[in-house]
Parts: structure tokens; C-alpha cells; sequence
């Protein structure tokens, strides 16, 4: 099955909906977490937790279908170098942007009702750098799989 094919197919579909609806859920708990437990402050470990199930979701999804697998793995590589640093230079960019210009602007919006504010501040926050933290492990699940393979497989040998 080609790359394109696959991704108008129903099983890549389904594998989208539910990492889009995992970190949607994920990050509305986490939300209404922070609201209650920690005074709502935004909590990186929590959108960490978020991140890596997200990114285990599409990557065991993906995983299931080996050939197609194994395509997007090569059509990483031949991504050229450029393309990848502008990819990672993009993280601190959205960063500044979610966590501190909302941060400078809070005095800006004094007579809104801070909590309403930071309430949905936080669940944009969660939202993104949890999508952000699982695209950078599937980018880098994708760069090491065949080292990863390739070790497990000599593991295996000397067994």
C-alpha cells in the first residue's frame, strides 16, 4: 500500500482521531487538575505525560503496518537538514508565544476573570507542547528506528 493511500485510509484516520482526542481529553483533565490541586499553574510534567501517550498511540498505530512504516521512516531521511533544524527551531518560537505572551498580557486583560483566562491559557498550553513533545518523539522514534532494530537484532543473535 503506497504512503498516499495509507494516509487516506480509514486505519490512519482512526490512528489521528484517537491521538487528536487523547491529547484533547488528556489536556482538558490536566486542566481541571491544575485547577483544583496546584492553583492553577500550568505543570510541565503533566504535559510531558500527555506528550509520550500521544506519541505511543501513533507510534505503536503506525507500527502495525510495517511496509508503510518503513516508508515514512526513508521518506524521513531524505527530509534535508534544513528542513529539520527549521522543524526544531519552531518549538521555542510557539513556547514564547503560549507561555510568556500570555504571562505579559494577563495586566492587559485585568478586568477579565483571571481564572477563566488562565484556565483556558493552560488548556491551549497542555493542547500544543503536548503535541509538540509527541511529534519530537515520533520525529526521533522515526531518526533511530533502525538503530534501534539493528541492535535489537544483534541482542537476539547472541542470545
Amino acid at each position: 500500500m503506497k504512503e498516499k493511500e495509507y494516509t487516506e485510509s480509514y486505519e490512519w484516520k482512526t490512528i489521528m482521531l484517537e491521538f487528536l482526542l487523547s491529547i484533547l481529553l488528556l489536556s482538558l483533565v490536566s486542566t481541571i487538575t491544575t485547577l483544583t490541586k496546584e492553583g492553577n499553574i500550568f505543570q510541565w510534567t503533566e504535559c510531558l505525560s500527555i506528550g509520550v501517550s500521544a506519541f505511543l498511540i501513533v507510534f505503536i498505530g503506525l507500527h502495525e503496518n510495517r511496509k508503510v512504516f518503513q516508508n515514512t521512516v526513508k521518506e524521513y531521511e531524505e527530509i534535508n537538514l534544513l528542513k529539520k533544524i527549521s522543524l526544531v527551531l519552531l518549538i521555542p518560537i510557539i513556547t514564547y508565544i503560549l507561555y510568556v505572551i500570555p504571562l505579559s498580557n494577563s495586566f492587559l486583560f485585568g478586568q477579565l476573570n483571571d481564572c477563566i483566562f488562565d484556565f483556558a491559557f493552560n488548556f491551549i498550553r497542555y493542547f500544543c507542547f503536548s503535541g509538540i513533545v509527541s511529534y519530537e518523539l515520533y520525529m526521533c522514534g522515526l531518526l533511530f528506528y533502525n538503530e534501534i532494530t539493528e541492535f535489537l537484532s544483534v541482542q537476539n543473535i547472541k542470545k
